[in-house]
C-alpha cells in the first residue's frame, strides 16, 4: 500500500490565486484534503470516484493488490467508457452542447 505521507510544497515566488467566485464554482475546492484523502486511502477515494460512472456490474474490490505489480483495479466489475463518456449525456442538458472547441494560435475559434 501507498505510504501515509503527504509533504508540504512550499512555495517560491509570486503566487496567483483565483478569485472567489472561481473558487466557488470549481469541482474540486479542497484540492489538498482530497489529494491526502487518495493518498491515505486510495480504495475509498477510488471508490468514491468510480461511483460516478456508470457500471453495467459494479466492482467485488476496489483493488487487487495481492500480486505486485500487477495490480487490478475495479475486479469483477463492467462498464463501457465508451457509455459514460458520451452516451450517458444524451439523457442529459448536454445533449446538444458542445464538445471540442478548437483555439488557434491567433485565438481563432472553431467547432
Amino acid at each position: 500500500m501507498v505510504q501515509s505521507a503527504v509533504k508540504e510544497t512550499q512555495l517560491e515566488g509570486e503566487v496567483f490565486y483565483p478569485p472567489s467566485e472561481i473558487v466557488q464554482n470549481a469541482h474540486i475546492k479542497e484540492y489538498d484534503s482530497l489529494y491526502r484523502y487518495s493518498i491515505e486511502d486510495p480504495e475509498g477515494f477510488w471508490g468514491e470516484r468510480a461511483e460516478e460512472l456508470e457500471w453495467y456490474r459494479k466492482w467485488d474490490k476496489v483493488l487487487d493488490d495481492s500480486n505486485p505489480p500487477f495490480f487490478k483495479w475495479y475486479v469483477g466489475a463492467k462498464t463501457n467508457i465508451v457509455h459514460n463518456a458520451l452516451d450517458r449525456h444524451m439523457k442529459t442538458y448536454r445533449k446538444n452542447k458542445l464538445a471540442l472547441i478548437w483555439e488557434g494560435e491567433p485565438g481563432d475559434t472553431r467547432s
